[in-house]
């Protein structure tokens, strides 16, 4: 593992949030504001053809799809509890949700807009990111846990340890060859994905 000093942490973070960036607007930015009538903190994920957000509150069990263009309500989907964070597959097709207040991870299909079935987990998650092939959800735990589930069996494949405190986002570099990870401690580490171990980390 190597470490980066307070001297280069701007430069490094500068550079990593460049390449983790995966939407770039090729028009002249316009704002849509509208209320979503959630409360709490809130994580969004845009659709494949940027038609749509979903939308999901800590304090709200529903997940929420909103029209980009009019901010019209379009859908409202129950996943059962209180979500951390959301992540969607590259394709599209479907959106996993974290959840924090139960044991499980809930699968949504946005074609339909329907729960599609939940996934039993050890215990409860607070971070949630799709590997860029789509084969793989890296879910993070209270207990400084990294699971990592197949898509395909959603069985748990691998897990990691990140020292210190609970990680609360996770981000992939485009490539899928790093894995970002944020901890309640002021740390982020950066994981090799063709190694499965944590490669830098940042520390404020």
């Amino acid at each position: 593992m190597k470490r980066v000093n307070t001297g280069q942490k701007i430069a490094t973070l500068t550079l990593l949030f460049t390449f983790l960036a995966t939407f770039t607007p090729t028009q002249s930015a316009e704002t849509l504001e509208f209320t979503t009538s959630l409360n709490g903190p809130e994580t969004s994920v845009v659709s494949a053809d940027k038609a749509s957000v979903w939308v999901m509150s800590y304090d709200n069990s529903s997940l929420k799809q909103y029209s980009t263009s009019t901010g019209q309500l379009l859908n409202t989907v129950s996943v059962g509890g209180s979500a951390f964070d959301i992540a969607m597959t590259p394709d599209g097709s479907k959106i996993y949700v974290a959840l924090n207040a139960i044991s499980a991870i809930a699968v949504v299909n946005t074609s339909t807009a329907t729960l599609a079935r939940s996934i039993t987990t050890p215990t409860n998650s607070t971070g949630i990111a799709v590997s860029p092939d789509g084969a793989n959800v890296w879910v993070s735990t209270n207990f400084s846990t990294i699971r990592k589930i197949s898509t395909l069996t959603d069985s748990i494949t691998a897990n990691y340890t990140a020292p210190g405190a609970t990680v609360y986002d996770m981000k992939f570099s485009p490539d899928g060859t790093l894995l970002a990870s944020a901890s309640y401690d002021e740390t982020i580490r950066l994981w090799d994905m063709s190694r499965g171990a944590e490669d830098v980390l940042i520390r404020e």
